[in-house]
Parts: C-alpha cells; sequence; structure tokens
C-alpha cells in the first residue's frame, strides 16, 4: 500500500513540475522582461544622444543591438545606427542577451551628464 502511495505522490510532483516547465518555456518563448513594451513609434538612439533635451519627461521607445550587460543583468549597452545608450532596469533583471537585437520602453535620465535609459520593459527579438 505504502509503495502505492509513494508512486502516486512521484507522479503527482512530476505532472506538476512539468507543468511549471512548460509554463517557464512559453513565457520564455515571448521574450518580454518587465512591462510590456506599448510606445507605438520607435525613436532612434542617435536622436536621444544628439538632443536629449527633446524627450524630457516622455516614455520612449527604441530599438538596437545590445553589445554588453552586467554580469548579473542589470544594466546593458544598445547600440544604435551609430551611437550607443546605457540602460539601466527599473524593478527586473535581463538574462545574457549579448548580440542580440531589444526593443526597450523607458524614460531617458541623466547619467553624470550623459544621456541614458531607464527601462521599464524589454522585448527581445
Amino acid at each position: 500500500m505504502r509503495s502505492k502511495e509513494v508512486k502516486i505522490t512521484m507522479f503527482t510532483a512530476f505532472v506538476i513540475f512539468t507543468g511549471l516547465l512548460a509554463i517557464l518555456v512559453g513565457c520564455a518563448k515571448n521574450n518580454i522582461y518587465g512591462e510590456k513594451v506599448t510606445v507605438q513609434s520607435t525613436t532612434l538612439i542617435d536622436d536621444l544622444i544628439a538632443k536629449p533635451q527633446n524627450f524630457s519627461g516622455q516614455t520612449v521607445k527604441v530599438e538596437g543591438q545590445i553589445i554588453d550587460e552586467c554580469p548579473g543583468g542589470h544594466w546593458f549597452h544598445l547600440k544604435g545606427n551609430k551611437e550607443i545608450i546605457y540602460v539601466t532596469l527599473s524593478g527586473f533583471t535581463l538574462p545574457q542577451k549579448v548580440g542580440k537585437t531589444a526593443i526597450v520602453e523607458g524614460n531617458l535620465v541623466d547619467n553624470n551628464g550623459t544621456p541614458a535609459l531607464l527601462g521599464r520593459g524589454v522585448e527581445i527579438k
């Protein structure tokens, strides 16, 4: 009788584990981290760097290639056509995605005199 109970318990644990794994894998396919990106128009990183005053107080969406990233996933550098912007993440981390194209939504902030982006949401293409 005990052997049957152990088998049922192990089977139940296996089913729960498999279900959770399927959910996690399904979420990873979306490649969305933090909040969902909702801003429709894309702002060029080069424009943010050239004229940061034009974007003060606005939520923007940028797209570029992640060229390096914090080992803990708290920040990364995003390359546009010519310019690179520092992106720090607010309330979430990003697994290592160096070399991938990212869409980031956030607000422009001043990082010691240099424009940076406080990202609220990241989508990896």
